[in-house]
């Protein structure tokens, strides 16, 4: 289990794939953490590093990619995919945003090493 606490700070810290600059539009809902509860501009540079900055007042024509924190978690630590998350109901955008994210977030393996 992993629940992304300060979805801002963790999309920078993220390691996205290099190799593309890339930017989005993201609108993360969380009932129990108001301040990830807004949309986020996520720009991603050539080396996978990306800035984050709050969109909730504007209106932009970039690509919008909606989950729930739990979704967002799920996708980032790589226990599922965007494809996946996208057919079951669970993350909305454009089919061509999926194909970015998949290239996006690195396919590995889940790490979580807790002993419980």
């Amino acid at each position: 289990m992993a629940r992304i606490v300060d979805a801002a700070s963790f999309l920078e810290k993220y390691p996205f794939a290099s190799g593309t600059e890339s930017t989005l539009l993201l609108d993360v809902s969380d009932a129990h953490a108001e301040w990830n509860n807004r949309k986020f501009e996520v720009k991603i540079d050539e080396s996978g590093t990306a800035r984050v900055a709050d969109d909730s007042g504007t209106t932009v024509d970039w690509p919008l990619v909606q989950c729930d924190i739990q979704t967002l978690s799920t996708m980032l630590m790589g226990y599922q995919r965007p494809g996946f998350l996208r057919e079951i109901g669970r993350l909305h955008c454009k089919p061509e945003m999926v194909e970015r994210l998949e290239r996006l977030i690195p396919v590995r393996q889940t790490y979580l090493p807790d002993f419980f």
